[in-house]
């Protein structure tokens, strides 16, 4: 069997957001965090998610995007 180690996540935004954290999420468990300066509704966005955090997914797979506050 030919199965990839991991998955690709692609999305895009509504609207031009910066600094952001992405969490991702499975059945309420943090899997991945990454932060982003900027994302634009005209770029495809990708996140890689390795097979091994995916495999005891029972319900739910969520993506939030947090802003970041600047703290100056």
């Amino acid at each position: 069997m030919n199965v990839k180690p991991y998955v690709e996540l692609k999305f895009r935004v509504k609207k031009p957001i910066k600094n952001i954290d992405l969490i991702i999420r499975a059945d309420g468990q943090l899997i991945k965090k990454v932060y982003k300066t900027h994302l634009n509704p005209s770029e495809m966005e990708k996140v890689i998610l390795l097979r091994e955090d995916l495999l005891n997914i029972q319900n739910e797979l969520s993506i939030e995007i947090i802003e970041v506050k600047n703290e100056n």
